[in-house]
């Protein structure tokens, strides 16, 4: 037995405990945060006088409801609280939480991903198509386009909406 044992443990001891406090800090933290965003999803949800539908029709460019979620968020994210693509998650939590009645969450979006997998995975597995080796710009741009035709047939308008918005950051000539 070392001659140090003693305040080796202790420092393990103050590492461990300094770790779980950080811990419960950033989950108070995300708590409060959460809370914050909830009070936003409230308000719209008193706001909106129509359809949730016709509330979310469109995109941050002609919806504007929509532009004032997308700049808190791009707010957040210039401020480098949040990554960029963080904040575009956020924002996707954001509308699934307005559009099915939950309170918000920062993994809504992969919650729902997640449900979409499971129920994909009881189905009948499709054939798929080859690996993309060569590509362009304008060939992604009609893979982009076909991806909203099948959001459009499947109803999924927070996600159309969602993919129009992201299109068009990288794509700004991009029309729907």
């Amino acid at each position: 037995m070392s001659k140090f044992t003693k305040i080796n443990s202790a420092i393990i001891a103050s590492f461990s405990n300094g770790a779980k406090t950080i811990e419960k800090t950033i989950a108070t933290i995300i708590i409060g945060q959460n809370k914050a965003i909830q009070s936003l999803v409230d308000a719209h949800l008193l706001a909106c006088d129509t359809s949730k539908a016709l509330y979310m029709k469109g995109n941050a460019s002609s919806n504007d409801a929509r532009k004032e979620v997308k700049a808190l968020f791009d707010t957040l994210a210039s401020k480098e609280f949040v990554s960029k693509s963080t904040a575009a998650s956020y924002q996707s939590c954001f509308w699934i939480a307005f559009e099915t009645g939950v309170p918000f969450s920062r993994d809504l979006n992969n919650q729902k991903h997640e449900a979409k997998k499971e129920e994909s995975a009881k189905k009948e597995e499709s054939a798929k198509t080859g690996k993309v080796t060569i590509t362009t710009d304008s060939e992604l741009l009609k893979t982009l386009s076909k991806a909203l035709e099948q959001c459009e047939a499947l109803n999924r308008k927070t996600l159309k909406a969602d993919l129009i918005e992201l299109i068009v950051d990288f794509f700004p000539d991009f029309k729907a």
